[in-house]
């Protein structure tokens, strides 16, 4: 079974994961389908940025590139698997 990550918990605010939506699809240069936003890491801490900045450089979307392709027909529109291994990126990073 595929580990779930929640969009929001009762110590975060929405702002917080709004702003962690916009870094990631300006950073990692992907689009994010609403249905996948959802999947975004909870735990973001203060210094989340800097973290997940770090973090990111060790992940390739083009790993998935295939599958991007072929599910959406865009190179720039994220597939789930892809999506669900940025969140626990930035879960991993902000621990």
């Amino acid at each position: 079974m595929k580990p779930r990550i929640a969009f929001l918990t009762t110590t975060r605010e929405r702002d917080e994961v709004c702003c962690a939506l916009l870094w990631l699809q300006k950073n990692a240069r992907v689009s994010l389908p609403p249905y996948q936003a959802c999947a975004v890491a909870s735990t973001l801490g203060e210094d989340w940025e800097e973290l997940v900045a770090g973090e990111l450089t060790h992940f390739c979307c083009g790993y998935h590139s295939y599958l991007i392709t072929n599910e959406y027909g865009s190179i720039r529109h994220c597939c789930e698997s892809t999506m669900s291994a940025m969140a626990l990126v930035i879960d991993t990073a902000v621990r």
